[in-house]
């Protein structure tokens, strides 16, 4: 007898790591969550996930995390942001950015924080990662094992 897709060890993960992806997608609309060492955050906000490394920046806790509400909109939406990267100079001349259109809510404001923020520290930069794109890559092949375990499953126990 085949064992059912609802007893697979490859379909329970797969729906458990997604499902955590759209929590955390949907959270970064309420809230900023970041893991900070000395020189680099691992920043969720936005739709996305930002790498930024900024050398130089004086801190006062030099490992941690931080969480902190944001105030939203009435109606906060999942947004499709698109992916970018970003460079920096002291003081933010110049800045260099790739990806995502100048109007994309999501890198406008970590533009800003670059500017502004980051920049008195020296040259850095930052990695934007919408979440779209990382539930995408974990669904290409998680849908990849489950299309192999069926084929397997129909070579081992085939139709009567």
């Amino acid at each position: 007898m085949k064992p059912a897709l609802h007893r697979s060890l490859i379909f329970w993960s797969g729906i458990l790591v997604m499902t955590f992806i759209v929590w955390a997608w949907w959270e970064s609309e309420f809230s900023r969550v970041a893991v900070i060492t000395r020189d680099n955050e691992l920043v969720s906000r936005t739709s996305g996930i930002a790498l930024v490394h900024h050398p130089g920046m004086e801190r006062t806790k030099p490992i941690g995390m931080t969480w902190a509400e944001m105030s939203c909109s009435a109606d906060p939406s999942m947004r499709l942001a698109q992916p970018g990267i970003l460079h920096w100079k002291r003081f933010g001349l110049p800045l260099d950015s790739s990806g995502g259109e100048p109007g994309d809510p999501a890198l406008r404001e970590y533009k800003i924080y670059a500017m502004w923020g980051w920049t008195s520290a020296g040259a850095g930069w930052l990695c934007f990662i919408p979440y779209w794109l990382v539930l995408l890559v974990v669904a290409i092949p998680w849908l990849a094992l489950l299309a192999w375990r069926a084929r397997r499953r129909r070579r081992i126990h085939p139709p009567a």
